[in-house]
């Protein structure tokens, strides 16, 4: 879920060229088939660079997640888009058990304007975080599910996708009780490194390397190269080691 920028509806995304595969530009537009709740139309869950918004898509429950608005040029913005598509095609031919699912982008409306943020819709996790599903449920089985983190991250890796952000509040948890990888990926984009570094980095926030408490050593370096492979796995280790959801009573 990822990084979105302020667009036309009419897009150099939405009008890319078909592919003829199932995964192109066209398929994977959803705005139209997109209903929001009345009920809740605020967002039910914020962090440092989103909004989730519930929904509803062909009779399923899905979050939209809506990037806040970016101030950037019509170059970048070009750049961006392009960026951003090729990313969501990665996703959504991603498909295991423990990888979150993509259902497609939409366009999410800006009050009356004719503006519009570009968003990503996944299924609704009922059970929220790996944390909060383990605070709810401690009988569960951690060693499990920790199992199931390290398969979701296999599978990522044997596609050639890095996570670069591997944490607890980055794993969901399915109605079947199985830990999803999120926010995978997406998040590395290149371009928006730039965007949102901030001058200093903090333990309890994300940057583009990822998150202090899970970053190798070498992503503190200010020449260091982007997350790998490696990182990730070190990211692994920390999550098994210092993540919350390991020490829940």
């Amino acid at each position: 879920m990822v990084s979105t920028i302020l667009v036309e509806p009419d897009s150099e995304l939405s009008n890319a060229e078909d592919t003829g595969d199932d995964h192109s530009s066209s398929s994977l537009d959803v705005t139209q088939r997109i209903i929001y709740l009345k009920d809740r139309p605020y967002a039910v869950k914020s962090g440092g660079q989103a909004d989730i918004y519930l929904a509803d898509l062909d009779g399923m429950r899905v979050a939209v997640k809506v990037m806040r608005h970016v101030e950037i040029d019509a170059r970048k913005r070009r750049s961006l888009i392009k960026k951003t598509r090729n990313e969501i095609f990665i996703w959504s031919s991603l498909h295991h058990p423990n990888v979150l699912s993509f259902k497609g982008f939409c366009f999410f409306p800006v009050g009356d304007t004719e503006d519009s943020l570009f968003s990503l819709v996944s299924p609704w996790m009922t059970h929220g975080t790996v944390m909060e599903y383990i605070e709810d449920h401690p009988e569960v089985d951690k060693v499990l599910i920790m199992s199931e983190i390290c398969q979701g991250l296999v599978y990522l890796h044997a596609q050639d996708v890095v996570h670069g952000d591997l944490k607890g509040p980055n794993i969901f948890v399915s109605d079947r009780g199985h830990p999803v990888l999120a926010d995978f990926g997406l998040s590395r984009l290149e371009e928006l490194d730039e965007v949102f570094t901030t001058s200093s980095i903090t333990s309890s926030s994300a940057n583009p390397k990822g998150t202090t408490r899970y970053m190798a050593p070498e992503m503190f370096d200010s020449f260091s190269p982007k997350p790998s492979k490696a990182t990730d796995i070190w990211a692994l280790g920390c999550l098994m080691l210092v993540s919350d959801f390991l020490t829940i009573k």
